[in-house]
């Protein structure tokens, strides 16, 4: 990697970090020798134990909230707050909502957060909320209502005493698999200024982040079971993750941005 004179400097530096945390892509993509790319091939290899950590909600803080829609084997459905130390932004997520059949829908779903905003979890919020999510999520659906044309509409319908000017923060597009593995993989080692935490009740949130798993490409590699009740095939992992870093690139697109042209060759 240092003799190849049409390699630019970010990618010299990332090939050094690789040198000390990721020795098997540091001996292919850095050495030119044969090898695996990661042993178990984690989508998110980065991810460890130290990210679980419990930080009490903050009400004078807004909330940030993000959803995967997917009936099986659950919708998902997670809350954070961001707030700056320093020269750090903290993501802390709080809580998941991952109901199964048959309350596994967007309108369901959200109906739960806002019970909670009322009267539990989330109760006495100042601050107001901000949603993301799938941007799939804003196409019209099949079973379109005068009340609700698509996922999102469900979203503000139900969320709409909290909702601030600039609320919808939903990415026109979703993120490239391969872009975003490596940019939350340097949120997960700490090299983009932020640092992501999750609560340790967040089971589902936290197996799903451990078990997904890349493809022969790079992308997310679709592991499909099927539901011993019902017949219906589904992709198992994937669903919370991804919900995950829907909010973290739209919430932070300079450091995402950023980091993608540093990684170019």
């Amino acid at each position: 990697y240092k003799h190849n004179p049409f390699n630019q400097e970010p990618f010299i530096q990332l090939m050094e970090r690789d040198r000390m945390r990721d020795p098997e892509a540091y001996r292919v993509s850095g050495l030119g020798l044969a090898g695996k790319m990661r042993t178990g091939m984690e989508f998110f290899h980065a991810f460890k134990g130290d990210r679980e950590r419990e930080i009490p909600f903050d009400p004078k803080k807004a909330l940030h909230v993000t959803l995967d829609f997917n009936a099986m084997p659950y919708m998902t459905l997670l809350v954070s707050q961001i707030w700056q130390e320093g020269d750090v932004w903290r993501v802390h997520f709080l809580k998941e909502y991952c109901p199964k059949p048959p309350l596994s829908y967007t309108k369901a779903t959200v109906q739960m957060l806002a019970d909670d905003i009322k009267g539990g979890t989330f109760q006495g919020l100042e601050a107001g909320l901000f949603y993301y999510g799938d941007a799939s999520g804003k196409n019209n659906s099949s079973m379109a209502t005068e009340e609700a044309r698509n996922n999102f509409d469900h979203v503000k319908n139900g969320l709409r005493p909290w909702l601030l000017n600039g609320s919808n923060r939903v990415l026109n597009s979703n993120p490239p698999h391969t872009k975003v593995r490596d940019f939350m993989n340097a949120c997960f080692f700490g090299d983009t200024g932020i640092d992501i935490t999750f609560d340790p009740s967040m089971k589902t949130t936290i197996r799903d982040l451990r078990n997904l798993k890349q493809g022969a490409d790079g992308s997310i590699l679709e592991e499909k079971e099927t539901d011993e009740a019902t017949g219906v095939k589904f992709v198992k992992w994937g669903h919370a993750s991804q919900a995950t870093y829907y909010m973290i690139v739209s919430a932070f697109r300079g450091h995402y941005n950023s980091h993608s042209k540093q990684t170019i060759q």
